[in-house]
């Protein structure tokens, strides 16, 4: 109680001060001079020593201190934007009751880093309850009047938007002010205070969140990357080679994973959408709903970025999308695999024809394009934007095909060198800038740069500066032997093993524990860490004393969530969405996912396990389908697969396809005979026994009918190896008509003739399949003429 007298005279002595300097006439500037505020503050220092106790909104007495402080905390943070959360609290709160308030607080709360300080953001759901409870009992200027932490632009606009309403001032406010204003509206849209009525500002709101995920990976600067930049620019205003308006001109942006492509293109796309040198449609098949399959979706989708981009255009394209979505109640996907006319193209023609973007071309971005590629094939993408092309004309349609695509699809529809851009390492003074960006001594950055052996993308960048900023050049060149004795598989596998020594300056070693393990998974939760990493750990940590102390001190949902909040701290390492789920850096999971199948593939399994179980017992079939991932991941080898229904995994590809990339290659092809009903020839024997048949078969009619008759004869003489082939219809010459055509047509006449030895000729004539030139001159074969 001394202390809190001590703080309230200190504070009284403020006040008198400031109001002197006040009527003097001194520091009539001065923002921060409000005496009402100052008064209240008095007034909370007072009242909080004293033995009151608060009421929730339910009027159940709150009387602990930790649960009165939580209170307390929540409320502050409703009316402020981001925080530090030691800023709460006053000096005379005991450091322990602090942390215990922080840990409950973290669940309402996202965090991040920013600068060298960790902030917190109350929750969009818990600062909508909290403020409709102030409007509800009028408690609204009251709050208002208290003293608040510092904070940033959003919660200075929310503060001014619930004291003025609709009578906000918003003459001089900069474009920054009133994107946060914007933001706050909606923050504060149904709690029951009247909105300023501000023209465009819904458009602005819109158009702010258009490419709000590329606007992000920027916010930490851009380095480097003319060239790349340079040809990009060149492409867009380049002109059509000749008269014909098909294909549409596309280029391809390629490199490994963390090579910096996103922001590349995340540069690029932002200046093309500034400087309005085209209308640019953004489609990436890794983030949830996208689905490639649904070329129907994908036009809706080009319609609404469309609307997004021109104020004018938005109430059309809001109603072209509703009756697109009367005419679509039965909620049928139109899936490349069937005959697809596009419907919605003319709609996207007219819209850009009737208005100024029908004189710059439309940039399509198909990001993350790998997706494609492994699972279903492009073929049917490239039919659908040959309609678009032919429908926008005299619109140019230009698309970029982006994503860490193989070398055969480059080859195949790319060949072209002019077409491709490789993303790969920064030039080696843009290295060094970025390094110094995150705090690597200046010395210390020009010998990493020089070395031979550490990579010089933007992820492995940052993994090392982790490492390099304030610590001795002594860990650097450890790490620099240590790839150097792995050779290239270490330079390849670079990510994964500095991210082993990055977890080791996590200082709290619960989160640094589960972090590694953490990422066989897609994400975790606190239920996920208790029930399936932690059992894990401790399956596998029988003789690690001090794994098992730490694992054991994980013994609440509280001590599970401090640990998630200080690992969602990291923010280039993970990041954590609306519902709680902590997902890692993808291109960082796919390094680390190879390195851990290669060093801990029975622990990697035992999770596996585990999360199949834990999935499998939840009722959303979204968490069914993530047991399904897991139990794909386990699929190795044809024999692995044979337990797999083919209508579950088609049930679950909607949302686990952005993961495909993940699976084993057996795996990859099961799903990949989900999808098309066929795989590539050299694939067909990484399929379970139970679906060899049917793909052998479809496989190999698709290769004859696309006149590959050497790739079909391979096929054959696998299948003849597998004894699957000539074995459907015993004793019918036409069992598999293919087959006897391939023969045929690759002129193998003594493999012919040793088949149809003892054929049956009736069942031959009663089979009522298409007749061909090739079966002529089989029967032809079977039972010659009497003049031969």
């Amino acid at each position: 109680m001394d202390s809190l007298l001590t703080q309230a005279f200190s504070l009284a002595s403020s006040i008198e001060k400031r109001l002197n300097a006040l009527q003097s006439g001194k520091g009539a500037s001065d923002r921060e001079v409000d005496p009402e505020q100052l008064k209240a503050s008095l007034a909370e220092i007072i009242t909080s020593g004293s033995d009151d106790t608060y009421s929730d909104p339910d009027g159940n007495v709150i009387s602990d201190i930790t649960d009165k402080l939580l209170f307390k905390s929540r409320e502050t943070a409703a009316l402020i934007g981001w925080f530090d959360p030691d800023s709460l609290f006053s000096a005379s709160v005991q450091s322990s009751t602090k942390q215990a308030v922080l840990n409950r607080l973290a669940t309402f709360c996202l965090t991040e880093i920013q600068g060298d300080k960790v902030k917190w953001l109350l929750k969009h759901n818990q600062r909508k309850k909290i403020l409709a409870e102030f409007v509800r009992h009028d408690l609204l200027p009251s709050k208002l009047r208290q003293r608040h932490p510092r904070t940033d632009r959003f919660g200075k606009m929310l503060r001014r938007l619930l004291q003025h309403g609709a009578n906000l001032n918003l003459e001089k406010n900069s474009r920054e002010d009133m994107l946060a204003l914007a933001s706050a509206m909606e923050a504060t849209a149904s709690i029951g205070i009247s909105q300023p009525d501000v023209t465009g500002i819904n458009h602005l709101r819109r158009n702010n969140k258009f490419l709000a995920e590329y606007r992000v990976l920027l916010k930490n600067g851009f380095y480097g990357r003319a060239p790349e930049l340079k040809r990009l620019r060149a492409f867009l205003s380049s002109e059509r080679n000749g008269r014909s308006i098909i294909p549409p001109r596309s280029l391809v942006l390629t490199g490994i994973g963390g090579a910096g492509k996103s922001t590349l293109l995340a540069k690029f796309a932002l200046q093309v959408l500034t400087d309005r040198k085209a209308t640019i449609v953004v489609l990436d098949f890794d983030r949830p709903g996208v689905d490639y399959r649904d070329l129907y979706w994908l036009e809706k989708e080009i319609v609404r970025q469309i609307g997004e981009q021109a104020p004018g255009l938005s109430a059309r394209t809001d109603q072209i999308i509703q009756d697109a979505r009367e005419r679509n109640t039965d909620g049928a996907v139109r899936q490349f695999f069937t005959s697809y006319e596009s419907v919605l193209s003319y709609e996207i023609s007219e819209l850009l024809k009737s208005s100024s973007a029908g004189d710059r071309p439309l940039l399509l971005v198909l990001d993350t394009f790998e997706e494609v590629v492994h699972s279903v094939g492009v073929d049917p993408i490239y039919s659908w934007l040959a309609q678009l092309t032919r429908v926008l004309h005299p619109v140019v349609l230009k698309v970029i095909f982006s994503g860490r695509l193989p070398e055969s699809f480059i080859k195949r529809y790319h060949q072209h060198q002019g077409d491709v851009i490789f993303v790969d390492e920064l030039e080696p003074g843009v290295a060094e800038k970025v390094l110094r960006k995150h705090n690597v001594s200046p010395m210390l950055a020009k010998r990493i740069v020089e070395s031979k052996h550490f990579p010089r993308r933007p992820l492995e960048l940052k993994l090392l500066a982790s490492i390099a900023s304030n610590s001795e050049d002594d860990t650097v060149f450890d790490l620099e032997k240590e790839v150097l004795r792995g050779g290239k598989a270490a330079k390849d596998l670079f990510a994964g093993i500095v991210y082993r020594r990055v977890l080791l300056r996590i200082s709290d070693e619960r989160a640094r524990a589960l972090a590694y393990p953490g990422l066989i998974l897609r994400y975790v939760t606190a239920d996920l860490i208790r029930d399936v990493v932690i059992p894990t750990l401790q399956s596998f940590s029988l003789h690690d004393v001090r794994m098992l102390q730490v694992l054991s001190s994980l013994d609440s949902t509280e001590a599970i969530e401090q640990a998630l909040t200080t690992l969602c701290s990291y923010t280039w390492l993970v990041s954590r969405d609306e519902r709680g789920r902590v997902w890692h850096q993808k291109d960082l999971r796919n390094t680390m996912l190879k390195a851990i199948s290669g060093q801990e593939q029975e622990k990697a399994d035992a999770v596996h396990m585990r999360a199949m179980d834990f999935f499998n017992s939840r009722r959303s079939r979204e968490e069914w389908s993530e047991g399904m991932y897991h139990q794909l991941m386990l699929c190795r080898t044809p024999h692995d697969g044979g337990a797999i229904e083919l209508a579950d995994v088609k049930e679950s590809l909607p949302y686990i396809s952005a993961a495909l990339s993940d699976l084993p290659k057996a795996a990859a092809t099961l799903v990949r005979f989900v999808i098309d009903s066929h795989v590539p020839d050299e694939d067909v024997r990484l399929l379970p026994d139970r679906y060899l048949p049917k793909a052998y078969n479809n496989t190999g009619l698709r290769l004859l009918n696309d006149r590959e008759f050497g790739r079909a004869l391979d096929l054959l003489q696998r299948g003849i190896d597998t004894k699957i082939a000539f074995s459907a219809g015993k004793g019918s010459a036409f069992s598999l008509q293919w087959e006897w055509e391939t023969l045929f047509v690759t002129a193998r006449w003594g493999e012919l003739r040793g088949r149809i030895s003892g054929v049956d000729r009736k069942r031959s004539d009663m089979h009522s399949g298409r007749s061909s030139v090739s079966s002529v001159y089989f029967n032809l074969i079977i039972a010659p003429p009497a003049y031969y």
